[in-house]
């Protein structure tokens, strides 16, 4: 007598398969996840390191020779823009900080700015030193 043998179902024996393309679509929208979010972020301080107010500032920061006595040269700018700017085409304004170091020692530069008539102005520029009370005021007063 023959012992007929059940056949198994498709999904009996290929569930693995639907486990590895349910991990691999999760795998998938994590990283575009990730991705998006990072574009982003690297989007928005790219905004920011493109605006008139950071790059006049870290230029007077680099040109400032009180400021390359105490960092030493070349004074580079670190890649995290903390703050906010808001422009329109006549007027704005800027409220941020960001890093800077070089040889000898590294820092927290703070920036405030206003747009006037399509112009920005830094009006107040400071350098505080790491590690120090040390401030060292480069654009407007105390």
């Amino acid at each position: 007598m023959e012992n007929p043998t059940k056949k198994k179902s498709w999904f009996a024996r290929f569930w693995w398969v639907l486990i590895l393309a349910a991990c691999l679509l999760l795998t998938m929208t994590a990283v575009c996840v990730v991705g998006t979010g990072a574009a982003g972020v690297f989007g928005i301080f790219g905004l920011m390191k493109s605006n008139p107010a950071y790059q006049d500032s870290l230029a007077a920061v680099q040109a400032d020779s009180r400021a390359q006595q105490l960092l030493g040269t070349p004074i580079e700018a670190g890649w995290l823009v903390n703050g906010s700017i808001s422009e329109t085409p006549a007027s704005g304004t800027a409220d941020i900080s960001y890093s800077v170091s070089g040889p000898k020692g590294s820092g927290t530069v703070y920036v405030t700015a206003r747009k006037m008539e399509g112009e920005w102005v830094i009006t107040k520029l400071t350098l505080v030193m790491d590690g120090t009370n040390h401030r060292l005021v480069i654009i407007g007063g105390e």
